[in-house]
């Protein structure tokens, strides 16, 4: 009899696990059917394949065949320029519409995602989630957006101008000096990345630690690794064996080392600080390092505080790369047209760049950044989420309103799609620098987004821009340029966020 009551008590149990299973998925299915099929009929979209992932296993193969940027176009081509796709039961909308754009970066509800790869390596943090610039959102975003402001408001400008050009053509005659019967092999993406790391000695970050000025080319040639291998960690399934690899290694003591050496520069930094922090000249000479700590003072992040502060150098760091990416693109295109390589050759030798407001003479210089940055936008994509506690509230998304139901709510959009949207561009494929012949006006508003727009448009766009012209006027001023053996195609790398040169980065320059 107990033997039997056992039985039926096992049996129970699995009827009851398997009812509750079946309860489960019935369960999503129906929510599934409603979400897709009512809640957001008024949205067009690919058909989805398979029931329960959605369209997950399409966008994941497109990245590893490097479609992605291909098959959003496709999309916005066959449904329109905002559609809708499904990551299993999370709605994920997709637009390359300005207006819905400008909706979205313009409402600070939308926040910036917490789990994006750029966030650490393995056990290392790189960024954090706390930063100037990954910070999602909240009151400590706000507080060291207003305060970080003043640094890169264009009117700031003029007093970093000259230690900018002075650092840049300290790293030219550096150049100059390796050139062997006056010709030097050149890595674009490597010199460029390492002149960026040490132009950032002119934000105050030379007050803290050295690494700048002694170690860039550390700096340079370890963030363009770390570039190309963030993203891998969330794309391969053997991650173990992944981090044992030798680049990963290399990435890990790297980051390690980093990390320990801000650190501690960081806190022998403070004592000085301290002693010093009501010297108006003094605060003054600080620059970006400043307004980091009274950032970080006034939100008092307690047992957080040095991490916080080194994470944000370490974003700082890492993004100075998009600079260098940026002007290796640049200079790529250019040296692949000779009419465009003679005008911008001409402007330089017609042009002396002495003070800040000289560089506005630099139209042509600027006209070809400005194509570059459309043409092969250095970062291509972007995404924000919306949090929406069980459809407490009702949200607009430009001409759409998403339905109660939603739980969460994930936009997501593409430069590149945008900038190469006929819609918007007459004959979107071509460099053509003279489309900006009369700068950005008669565009339409947000179809150009290089350095996003609204609330969270980049806090150092006049910088990067300042650092481009100069860094552009001052090789070229000083060196003409060829292409190297075999360097003659131009690929780019174009499977995740930031663009990466595959090949034709490399060139011989001749010292004039």
């Amino acid at each position: 009899n107990e033997y039997k009551s056992y039985l039926r008590y096992n049996m129970f149990m699995i009827v009851v696990v398997i009812a509750a299973i079946a309860l489960y998925f019935s369960w999503k299915a129906i929510a599934l059917f409603y979400l897709r099929q009512i809640a957001y009929r008024h949205f067009k979209g690919p058909p989805v394949k398979n029931f329960f992932e959605g369209h997950k296993n399409e966008i994941t193969r497109a990245l590893r065949q490097e479609r992605w940027l291909q098959l959003m176009q496709e999309y916005v081509a066959d449904y329109g320029t905002t559609f809708l796709m499904w990551r299993y039961h999370y709605p994920v909308v997709f637009t390359a519409d300005p207006d819905v754009l400008s909706h979205v970066w313009n409402d600070l509800d939308y926040e910036k995602l917490a789990t994006l790869p750029n966030r650490s390596f393995k056990d290392q943090i790189i960024t954090g989630t706390e930063s100037f610039l990954s910070i999602p959102g909240g009151l400590n975003w706000a507080i060291k957006r207003r305060i970080l402001t003043k640094i890169f408001a264009k009117s700031s400008q003029r007093k970093l101008f000259r230690d900018l050009k002075r650092k840049t053509e300290e790293y030219v005659s550096e150049v100059k000096s390796q050139a062997d019967n006056r010709i030097i092999d050149f890595d674009m993406e490597i010199e460029f990345a390492t002149l960026v790391e040490a132009q950032l000695e002119v934000l105050g970050f030379d007050k803290m630690t050295d690494v700048f000025r002694t170690r860039s080319r550390y700096l340079g040639e370890n963030v363009v690794l770390l570039v190309e291998e963030v993203p891998l960690p969330h794309k391969v399934s053997d991650k173990r064996k992944y981090f044992n690899t030798p680049r990963a290694q290399k990435l890990i003591a790297f980051l390690a080392d980093l990390r320990a050496t801000l650190r501690n520069d960081f806190l022998e930094f403070k004592k000085v600080y301290q002693t010093s922090r009501n010297d108006p000249e003094y605060m003054e000479s600080l620059g970006l390092l400043g307004l980091l700590l009274e950032a970080n003072n006034e939100i008092d992040s307690d047992t957080n505080y040095v991490e916080n502060f080194v994470n944000d150098i370490m974003t700082a760091i890492v993004v100075a790369d998009n600079v260098a990416k940026a002007v290796t693109v640049a200079l790529a295109k250019v040296l692949r047209d000779e009419e465009i390589y003679s005008k911008l050759q001409a402007e330089v030798d017609n042009t002396t760049i002495d003070t800040y407001d000289d560089l506005a003479s630099l139209r042509y210089t600027e006209m070809v950044i400005l194509e570059t940055m459309r043409w092969s936008p250095i970062l291509q994509r972007g995404a924000r989420k919306l949090s929406n506690s069980f459809g407490t509230k009702k949200t607009k998304l430009g001409p759409y309103t998403m339905p109660y139901f939603s739980t969460e709510i994930n936009v997501q959009w593409s430069q590149y799609v945008m900038h190469h949207h006929a819609g918007y561009w007459e004959n979107p494929d071509k460099f053509n620098p003279e489309r900006f012949a009369n700068g950005t006006q008669g565009f339409s508003k947000n179809a150009f987004m290089p350095f996003i727009a609204g609330p969270r448009a980049c806090l150092g766009k006049h910088f990067a821009m300042m650092q481009m012209k100069l860094i552009l006027y001052t090789f070229m001023r000083n060196f003409s340029a060829s292409l190297s053996p075999g360097e003659e195609k131009l690929i780019l790398d174009q499977k995740y966020t930031i663009v990466k040169v595959k090949s034709g980065n490399k060139i011989c320059l001749h010292v004039r």
